[in-house]
């Protein structure tokens, strides 16, 4: 009666672990099949794939600013007169540090071709634990590569893509860029929205801005939760609370940091939901092989990681000059390059 008894508890044991280990291989399935769909919802591309063929005439146009404004004002300089120095170190290219370039383009009506409006270089340092974003001024002016004239870190992603933008800031400043992520100005609107709006600390000028672009009285100064139209006008904003583009740059890291609290405020539920809407909307170089190694070393850090920002050039690490009629900023190459090594390598720890 008793190994009776005990066979039939046994049976009901194996059938109660069947059953788990069913419900676990199926929820594992439906989590891969999940994350499939996920990735496959993301648009891909190759940074190295050939660009539309553009004639000498229209990159001749294109790099001597012909239909475009710029801000500062300096003298007139000699092109050959600007002292490009060498790259001493690289930065990135190894497991500890990952930097990706978040480019925000601007593509405008009948264009196959888009401008990198805005270019922030994001680095994972796993050592220091920091997230870093920096900022380069679209008005940098730099010793661009393959036969180009110097000229402008932004004519580099409308003449040769994110491949010659990479390159230029490689051969620049020795910067491993290790992946792209684009956006167009119109997704990240919708961005915003879909997160329920970004919280910004605005001063009077910044709100009477938003105001006038909004045509109504939609915020005021002090803490406010943007949405995405708003938050838009806002990183958009050269005109006040800021210098001109400097201002502008500084916004866009603060809307950028905005967007990853609202981002990690989510449940893992919310977080699903989102990224179904969220990455249709985004372009990668990477293949889905890598984003997935990159999802699971990166997306830890955002819960523990202190997040800095700054921007190229440095303050002091510039001037304001005027080659070929563009209004443009010549940095000074060894202030900027060691910038960048000081705020994203791990030179201080491996001297410690």
């Amino acid at each position: 009666m008793d190994e009776q008894r005990f066979g039939k508890r046994k049976r009901i044991a194996l059938i109660v672990i069947c059953v788990v280990l069913g419900l676990v291989l199926a929820a594992m399935l439906g989590v891969t099949i999940y994350a499939e769909y996920l990735l496959g919802r993301l648009n891909y591309v190759d940074k190295n794939a050939t660009l539309p063929t553009l004639s000498q005439e229209e990159i001749d146009a294109i790099q001597n600013g012909e239909g475009e404004t710029h801000d500062g004002t300096g003298p007139d300089i000699d092109e050959d007169d600007v002292d490009w120095g060498e790259v001493y170190q690289t930065i990135g290219g190894d497991d500890n540090i990952v930097n990706v370039m978040l480019i925000g383009q601007d593509r405008r009506p009948g264009e196959d071709r888009a401008r990198s409006d805005s270019m922030i270089l994001v680095t994972f340092n796993k050592v220091k634990k920091t997230i870093t974003m920096t900022s380069f001024m679209r008005d940098l002016y730099l010793d661009l590569p393959d036969g180009y004239y110097d000229d402008r870190i932004n004519v580099a992603y409308y003449l040769g893509g994110m491949e010659l933008l990479d390159k230029t800031l490689y051969e620049s400043f020795g910067v491993v860029v290790d992946a792209n992520v684009e956006v167009d100005f119109d997704q990240f609107q919708y961005i915003i929205d879909l997160l329920g709006g970004v919280e910004i600390e605005l001063s009077e000028a910044e709100a009477k801005y938003i105001n006038k672009k909004m045509g109504g009285d939609y915020v005021s100064a002090g803490l406010q939760t943007l949405d995405g139209t708003q938050a838009l006008w806002y990183a958009r904003n050269r005109s006040s609370g800021g210098t001109s583009d400097f201002g502008r740059t500084d916004r866009q890291r603060k809307v950028l940091d905005a967007l990853i609290t609202a981002y990690k405020d989510q449940s893992i539920w919310d977080m699903f939901v989102l990224l179904d809407d969220i990455l249709p909307m985004v372009t990668t170089d990477l293949t889905e092989d890598k984003v997935v190694d990159y999802v699971w070393a990166l997306f830890p850090m955002l819960s523990e990681c202190e997040i800095i920002t700054q921007r190229i050039p440095v303050d002091g690490g510039y001037y304001d000059a005027k080659i070929r009629g563009m209004e443009v900023l010549v940095p000074y190459m060894d202030v900027n390059r060691q910038a960048l090594i000081d705020s994203l390598t791990n030179a201080d720890e491996l001297e410690e």
